[in-house]
């Protein structure tokens, strides 16, 4: 790793602090973020998980903490709810769990799980850990990883920073990190608390190409600097409000998703029966709009992107062309 690179990094890594509204360091490693959360998975579960399966995306954390030996109880509701903190209330009073594993934003399911609420049932549990997936609305939404006390925030580069491919991110707090330091088979490269040995030196425990090292740097101080983090808030927020008042229009696209539910970051809808997702991404990339991608549950069903940096025109226009019949 080159000096220059060192610097861009331990720039960012402050930086990152401020973008997940903590005072720990953030880890910063060059994996996927599934292979991120599978490792906060290992060393923070003890026994026995609950997770909260809303969607996809839920189902995706669930599997992946059996497929580490970890036991999983899974509070599940219907496509298009999230579930709500009186659920949680009730679900923490049966069998005893150890952690509650969530997804913020399911990007299939187009919903935005109430994390202040739920963290705060969470928090009157001291024995629990919460896990938050983060990818879909770290950058879009208010994400207070020491406010609302959650223990462990991953997040993948790519997706609400709008970063290239390649880097993954992790606040983990400190009752989080004492219970990784008890659990003997942490591993080597896969070790969170050596991660955050590593992330506290202002460091990533892996190598980071120089380029990707000055964009995270640039990029977060955009966001930061010249945005500011609420505006951008307000601004994911305006683009939510644009493509739930259109939804309200059309008559043969449904918006997935309850209202009071929808994540800011991105938007989910069924196309009318005549059209598929395919043809619309092609209608759509031909008008240069390349933040358009397939639901794979349904040939129908397509999901916009309007996370990172899309403007509210953007997204205006993305939209009249989704109205316009083939």
């Amino acid at each position: 790793m080159s000096h220059g690179s060192s610097a861009q990094l331990a720039s960012a890594s402050l930086r990152l602090r401020g973008v997940f509204r903590t005072t720990e360091p953030v880890l910063t490693v060059p994996v996927p973020g599934p292979l991120l959360m599978e490792m906060a998975l290992r060393a923070l579960v003890e026994h026995r998980a609950l997770v909260l399966v809303a969607g996809p995306a839920g189902e995706t954390l669930a599997r992946a903490a059996e497929a580490l030996g970890k036991e999983v109880l899974r509070l599940m509701v219907r496509p298009g709810e999230v579930v709500e903190p009186s659920h949680l209330a009730r679900f923490l009073a049966g069998p005893p769990v150890d952690s509650v594993v969530l997804a913020h934003a399911d990007l299939a399911a187009g919903t935005l799980a109430p994390l202040a609420e739920l963290a705060r049932v969470v928090r009157a549990r001291r024995e629990l850990l919460l896990l938050v997936e983060a990818s879909g609305s770290l950058g879009t939404t208010a994400v207070e990883t020491d406010g609302w006390g959650l223990d462990c925030v991953v997040a993948q580069g790519d997706h609400g920073l709008a970063l290239a491919p390649g880097l993954a991110f992790a606040a983990v707090s400190r009752r989080a990190l004492a219970r990784a330091r008890t659990e003997p088979d942490r591993g080597e490269e896969l070790d969170l608390v050596r991660q955050q040995a590593a992330a506290s030196r202002g460091q990533a425990a892996g190598p980071v190409p120089a380029p990707l090292a000055a964009e995270l740097d640039e990029r977060l101080r955009r966001i930061l600097e010249v945005e500011g983090l609420e505006a951008r808030w307000s601004r994911h927020a305006a683009l939510r409000r644009l493509a739930d008042e259109w939804g309200e229009r059309q008559a043969a696209v449904r918006l997935l998703g309850a209202v009071p539910r929808r994540a800011p970051g991105f938007t989910c809808l069924e196309l009318a029966a005549d059209r598929t997702a395919g043809e619309a991404m092609a209608a759509l990339a031909a008008r240069g709009v390349t933040w358009a991608e397939e639901i794979p549950e349904n040939p129908r069903r397509l999901r916009l992107r309007h996370m990172g940096e899309v403007r509210p025109e953007e997204l205006a226009g993305a939209l009249e062309l989704l109205a316009t019949p083939p």
